[in-house]
């Protein structure tokens, strides 16, 4: 489908409104798991709507907008596989690269730190290649390169590559491909990256492959986006907080359940409130602009600070929610603030580390 010019604008920038708060859901999320606090009730049932309900949101909803915008474009296959390697391979292999060289660095100063649990005393050239990709570790589909926020881009680029046959696929059968794939995903209680990725790119794609307007869809659905948000956020939340319990009623992991269809009723309401913001005039441009840099940036400052939790788990649960807001709000700020910088006196590097997105 192709979308009138006024339509494709609102479209993108609509969803510009909301790509700085899913990048900071990634940072509220990968803040709890670099110190999850283990034995500190209190710690993870106050900070889990933040960092697991709303943070794990942001990756999924990344892919349904990739999605989304791949198949309401004009460019050809050849053309876009073209713009994906200056804006996702290049800046792929530039931040996994400068990850990979820290590790070097600190290697040859005397500090050998692991690798996935693999000394750089037994690296292999092969070793050093494939911590591009999965650091010599498929784990069912669920591998990370060496720089582990960079398995969303690397997954991207092989949907991107194999689009043409998820239009096929997705044109010939319907939503049935994305309902098959959604049923999967939510009863894996593996991490999943495969079924996340199949999942919600095929359901983003599925708007234009059938020519549905996602402008008109989402302001026709405004309620039922809202309703279902509010119900499968309710539901996960009082789940993991123990409120309610269904396992009393059903031999059956209905947290999980409940939490992955959070996280699609979760991605419905982010691109419904982008289209909100547009049209109230809140645009951000200066966050989004700065939004992938810090997605690419942010994993080794926060394991860095977050390392401090680790050291001292004996702490009370309100020590741990104070550096764990801390931890994020420090964050932020020194990736933004080095964007800005870098902005100014090295604009070669991040047009070129970021795609040009900047």
């Amino acid at each position: 489908m192709v979308l009138s010019d006024d339509a494709f604008k609102q479209l993108s920038h609509s969803i510009a409104c909301v790509r700085f708060p899913l990048v900071f859901a990634i940072l509220l999320l990968h803040a709890y798991t670099a110190a999850p606090a283990v034995g500190h009730g209190m710690y993870f049932r106050v900070l889990y709507p933040f960092s697991l309900w709303f943070g794990e949101t942001g990756v999924p909803a990344y892919f349904f907008i990739s999605g989304l915008l791949m198949f309401y474009s004009t460019k050809s296959y050849f053309e876009q596989i073209k713009s994906r390697f200056r804006t996702l391979f290049v800046p792929y292999m530039i931040w996994n690269g400068l990850f990979l060289l820290a590790y070097v660095v600190a290697w040859k100063f005397g500090h050998d730190i692991p690798i996935n649990h693999k000394s750089l005393n037994d690296f292999t050239a092969m070793d050093f290649v494939c911590a591009f990709w999965d650091r010599s570790d498929w784990d069912w589909g669920n591998c990370m390169p060496v720089l582990t926020p960079m398995w969303y881009i690397r997954n991207l680029m092989i949907m991107y590559l194999i689009s043409p046959i998820v239009y096929f696929v997705l044109r010939s059968t319907g939503p049935m491909v994305p309902i098959v794939c959604a049923l999967f995903w939510i009863n894996a209680h593996s991490v999943a990256f495969i079924l996340q990725t199949l999942t919600m790119f095929c359901l983003g794609a599925y708007f234009p492959i059938h020519e549905i307007n996602p402008i008109d869809f989402w302001k026709q659905y405004k309620v039922h986006i809202i309703f279902f948000f509010s119900f499968f956020g309710i539901c996960d939340i009082f789940l993991h907080q123990g409120i309610i319990d269904f396992r009393e009623i059903i031999d059956y992991d209905v947290n999980l359940l409940f939490h992955r269809l959070a996280l699609i009723a979760n991605t419905f309401f982010m691109i419904w409130l982008g289209t909100y913001l547009y049209d109230k005039g809140w645009r951000f441009p200066n966050l989004s602009k700065a939004a992938f840099f810090i997605f690419c940036t942010h994993y080794p400052i926060n394991a860095a600070i977050r390392s401090v939790a680790n050291r001292f788990p004996q702490w009370s649960d309100g020590a741990h929610l104070l550096l764990y807001v801390v931890s994020v709000a420090a964050v932020t700020i020194v990736c933004y603030s080095l964007f800005r910088i870098l902005s100014r006196y090295a604009p070669w590097f991040i047009r070129l580390s970021t795609g040009d997105r900047a």
